[in-house]
C-alpha cells in the first residue's frame, strides 16, 4: 500500500483571524525488498488572501499639544497603539491631512512621526501599515499661531 502524506498549515495573528491549509499527498507503494526512493519535494507559489492580519490602532499620542516652548513648527510625537507590524519600515502617519514629515517604525506597538507645520485643534492622527489605516480622531492640537494685538 502507498503512503498518504496530510499537510496543513494554520496561521493565525493570536486575535482571532486565522487561515487554514491543507493538502493530501499520495505516495506510491515500495516494493518489499527494494531500494527506499528519497522524494525530493519543493513546494512553491502563493495563497492569494489566505492570511488576514489586524488594522493598526492607535490609543495615545504624546505630546498630545504642541509644548510651547519647542522652537520652530516640527515635534517628534510617540504613538502608541498595536498592529504596527513585526517591522515594516513602510508605515507612514500623519497628523489631520498632512502626512508626517518622517514616520519611524519602534516596535509593533510604538511609532514616532515628526509633525510638519500645521494649525489647528483636535486633529486626527492615522496610521497606515501595509494598506491599512487606524485613525485616532481628535488626538493632537498645533500651537496657535502668534497674533499681534497691538504696535
Amino acid at each position: 500500500q502507498g503512503v498518504v502524506v496530510t499537510v496543513s498549515m494554520v496561521a493565525s495573528s493570536g486575535q482571532g483571524a486565522a487561515a487554514a491549509i491543507s493538502t493530501a499527498l499520495a505516495l506510491p507503494p515500495i516494493p518489499l525488498g527494494a531500494n527506499a526512493t528519497v522524494y525530493d519535494m519543493t513546494v512553491t507559489g502563493s495563497v492569494g488572501g489566505a492570511f488576514v492580519f489586524n488594522a493598526p490602532a492607535v490609543f495615545a499620542v504624546q505630546p498630545a499639544f504642541h509644548p510651547p516652548f519647542v522652537s520652530g513648527d516640527e515635534v517628534t510625537l510617540t504613538l502608541y497603539g498595536e498592529n504596527f507590524g513585526g517591522f515594516d519600515p513602510s508605515g507612514v502617519a500623519s497628523v489631520g491631512d498632512t502626512q508626517c514629515a518622517l514616520t519611524s517604525w519602534v516596535s509593533d506597538s510604538i511609532m514616532t512621526c515628526v509633525t510638519r507645520p500645521g494649525t489647528g485643534q483636535n486633529k486626527p492622527v492615522r496610521i497606515s501599515v501595509s494598506g491599512q489605516e487606524g485613525v485616532l480622531p481628535g488626538a493632537y492640537t498645533f500651537r496657535p499661531k502668534p497674533v499681534v494685538v497691538a504696535v
